[in-house]
């Protein structure tokens, strides 16, 4: 896709424009999967890596080059290999998917002037399909998406989108490569999907250190009655409990209802009886939402017992500006400390890159989520030359290596067992500023920790105890 039609696609979805496609820093594809070459201040393109090297295909050091020929018994990769986009332009999560959209076209843009400068005789198409933040939708789309030949796919963003199509696309021997997706139970080996974001073990575990942390010794949850939720959830209870702490039953809501009153009600039954039997200090709310994160919140705003006790939130509602900025929900979430731990963005070039193109249009710096689509049409792309193929099989069969020698927009990444991002560090925010009431000018998101995957720890700011 051209800038042109580029720039009018995202401003229908989103009103994002990118400009015409430049040099993209990503990692040169080694020989070896093993050897991982170091990138250099000049943020050279693959190919500019290999002419450096001086190397070849199949020579130590030097970058993959496309293959002259198909490997036996697969067609060499067509004139336009066309990949499918599953992506939520509407419903509840659709300011997360103009953003991802956005993300995608542009990678899509700067990976074909990666193939036009390499002087590849092929070049990459991607339809896209609006899964309306719907189960249901996902799978009629992807069902569109493989009548017409369709086997290479991004997204979808949800894990509940996801669950639902898995089996489809398990049967048709398809490739998905979801951004956004973590649900535990998703995480399968050998199946059809790989996913640039850990699975939610890994932020239930931050999100039991940090009420830890915080002093908190049981934990209530709110959270969506779906895979990603359920999933989330569990994970606390696993580790919370591990560490000594409590988790309650919590309260678990239809992600389709639209009124909280009920809901918020029963939790503030629940934790006015543990606060009067613990205190308020050792009581902590844990949130897993998308945008009804704005509603609860506003409902929770009218209880004192609820007032009275930590709120932490997870990557769902992380950053949500709908929150920070409402002036009910936004004092609310100011007072009870509402903090959240999310992916943290690289620094790589790849990232700046993103941030560089999106980030005026956007009025801001892209979510991560953003950064997370941008690396999946680069992988897949990455992995139709490693394979020789558009073949979804051999696809597959070639994407870990390739996620293993590339350097994105996500940074360094490196896919486990199941075909998931195998940890990255996070970064922990809470909701500031607004005046008295919230909601008014100054209000929003500031830094308050982080989560470092290496040593497994994580630090607060003083502000947020």
């Amino acid at each position: 896709m051209g800038a042109p039609r580029r720039k009018a696609a995202v401003a229908a979805a989103a009103a994002v424009a990118a400009a015409a496609a430049v040099a993209i820093a990503v990692a040169a594809l080694a020989a070896e999967p093993q050897q991982r070459q170091e990138q250099e201040s000049a943020t050279p393109m693959p190919q500019e890596a290999d002419e450096a090297e001086g190397g070849a295909a199949g020579e130590e050091g030097g970058a993959a080059k496309y293959p002259a020929a198909a490997p036996q018994g697969h067609d060499p990769p067509p004139e336009e290999v066309v990949i499918g986009s599953l992506v939520p332009l509407t419903g509840d999560i659709a300011g997360q998917g103009a953003q991802i959209h956005a993300a995608t076209l542009l990678a899509v843009d700067d990976f074909n002037a990666r193939l036009e400068e390499d002087g590849a005789q092929w070049r990459m198409r991607m339809v896209t399909e609006d899964t309306e933040t719907s189960p249901v939708a996902a799978l009629e789309k992807l069902s569109s998406l493989h009548a017409r030949g369709i086997t290479l796919v991004v997204g979808p963003e949800t894990s509940a989108s996801l669950r639902n199509i898995k089996g489809y696309a398990d049967s048709a021997d398809m490739l998905l490569l979801s951004c956004c997706s973590a649900a535990p139970a998703l995480a399968i080996p050998g199946d059809s999907v790989y996913r640039l974001i850990p699975d939610e073990r890994a932020q239930a575990r931050i999100i039991s250190a940090l009420a830890g942390e915080l002093g908190a010794e049981v934990i209530v949850p709110v959270y969506r009655g779906d895979a990603w939720g359920d999933g989330l959830v569990g994970g606390i209870r696993a580790h919370f409990a591990s560490a000594g702490g409590a988790v309650e039953e919590g309260i678990r809501y239809n992600p389709e209802q639209s009124e909280f009153s009920a809901s918020v009600s029963l939790l503030a039954e629940s934790v006015s009886r543990l606060s009067a039997e613990r205190g308020p200090g050792g009581v902590a709310v844990v949130l897993a939402s998308f945008a009804e994160a704005l509603p609860i919140m506003q409902t929770a705003a009218e209880y004192d017992s609820l007032r009275a006790v930590r709120w932490l939130g997870t990557d769902g509602n992380a950053l949500d500006e709908g929150v920070a900025s409402d002036r009910i929900a936004g004092a609310f979430a100011r007072d009870v400390g509402f903090a959240a731990a999310l992916v943290a963005i690289s620094d790589s070039p790849a990232a700046e890159r993103v941030a560089a193109e999106l980030g005026p249009e956007l009025g801001g710096p892209p979510i991560v989520y953003a950064h997370m689509g941008y690396d999946t049409v680069w992988l897949v792309g990455l992995s139709v030359i490693e394979a020789g193929t558009a073949d979804a099989g051999a696809v597959k069969a070639a994407l870990p290596g390739v996620a293993d020698a590339y350097v994105g927009a996500m940074g360094d990444i490196r896919l486990n067992e199941a075909g998931d991002l195998a940890d990255a560090d996070y970064e922990v925010w809470r909701v500031v500023g607004g005046g008295e009431e919230g909601g008014e000018e100054g209000a929003g998101w500031a830094p308050a920790g982080s989560y470092d995957r290496r040593t497994g720890g994580i630090e607060i700011d003083p502000g947020l105890r």
